[in-house]
C-alpha cells in the first residue's frame, strides 16, 4: 500500500523493488499536493538510474521525522531542495504516511 497522492502519480513513475522513483518535477508536484491537503512529508529518497538498476543516493535523502533538529516545513525544504538538485540526473521517492483505506475506490 501506499499513500493515495503517490498513488495518482503511477503512471509517470518507475517501478524498482517496491518503490516508486519520479522525475524532480513530478516530486515536486506530489510534495505540492501534499502540502495543499495538510499531509505530512515523512520524507524523500533519492537515486540515479544506472542501466537497468536504480542506485540509491544516500546524500540526497532526508528523514523528516528524524531530522535533528528538526525542520519546520518540511514540504519547502522538499521542493527547495530537490529544486535545486534537479540538474543532477536523480530520481526521487516520495515518503507519505500509507494510505488506509478501502481501496483505490476511496481515490
Amino acid at each position: 500500500m501506499t499513500n493515495k497522492i503517490v498513488l495518482r502519480f503511477t503512471d509517470s513513475g518507475i517501478a524498482s523493488e517496491g518503490h516508486l522513483w519520479f522525475q524532480p518535477d513530478t516530486a515536486i508536484r506530489i510534495i505540492e499536493q501534499a502540502k495543499e491537503t495538510k499531509t505530512p512529508l515523512l520524507g524523500f529518497r533519492a537515486a540515479v538510474l544506472k542501466s537497468a538498476s536504480i542506485q540509491e543516493s544516500l546524500e540526497h535523502c532526508w528523514n523528516y521525522v528524524r531530522a535533528k533538529p528538526p525542520i519546520q516545513n518540511s514540504h519547502d525544504h522538499a521542493m527547495q531542495f530537490i529544486s535545486i538538485h534537479r540538474d543532477f540526473g536523480l530520481l526521487f521517492e516520495v515518503i507519505l504516511p500509507e494510505f488506509v483505506g478501502s481501496g483505490l475506490s476511496d481515490l
